[in-house]
């Protein structure tokens, strides 16, 4: 075997670890939280989304309450609920609701003809 087949060999096995290594980890998840309830609208504060964006909020109990962005002002998001808000407490996380991240090189570019 050359030295150059044994570097390769090398550098394939290392790569090969470093890809069951990102495997193992889990995705971080983003997220803000309550910091306002008042009749139908909830404030958050840590995310940063368009206005219509989808979120979720899980309760103590288990439950989950969606939302919706309906606006914002400064670093806070102004949320409308779709259910009640009864068992929401201080603080809890807001957590988007969005579609998967697509992987590196799965999106075509609009500029690229196949």
């Amino acid at each position: 075997m050359s030295t150059t087949d044994r570097h390769s060999a090398r550098w394939k096995a290392f790569l090969r670890d470093c890809d069951s290594l990102v495997n193992f980890v889990e995705p971080m998840h983003i997220s803000g939280r309550v910091t306002r309830v008042a009749g139908l609208v909830m404030e958050c504060v840590g995310l940063r989304l368009a206005v219509g964006s989808a979120c979720s909020i899980p309760l103590p109990n288990g439950a989950r309450i969606e939302a919706e962005v309906v606006g914002f002002e400064g670093e806070r998001l102004f949320l409308m609920p779709q259910s009640e808000v009864e068992g929401v407490v201080p603080g809890a996380r807001v957590f988007p609701v969005e579609a998967s991240v697509p992987r590196p090189g799965s999106v075509p570019h609009p500029r690229r003809r196949p």
